[in-house]
């Protein structure tokens, strides 16, 4: 679902980590976000104007979606599959 889409109404309802999920999904799926690269959770919440909790819980719903991998040793780090 991309969340431009959305009526206004509807986007309100989306708890942020649901809004994080679909802007970061999005930019999986449109490669703005390429395969193999490197990014954060620090440029993404500067970057989609979230907090880390939100941005965290996104992370860990595509990362069950085998969209991302989350290296836990190394902090914030994410790759893109």
């Amino acid at each position: 679902m991309i969340l431009a889409a959305l009526p206004s109404r509807v986007k309100s309802n989306l708890s942020q980590s649901e809004e994080a999920y679909n802007q970061i999904r999005s930019m999986i799926v449109s490669l703005e976000l390429e395969p193999g690269s490197l990014i954060n959770e620090s440029e993404l919440m500067d970057r989609l104007g979230f907090g880390r909790t939100p941005i965290r819980e996104a992370l860990r719903t595509l990362a069950g979606e085998k969209l991302v991998d989350v290296y836990p040793r190394r902090p914030e780090c994410v790759s893109v599959r």
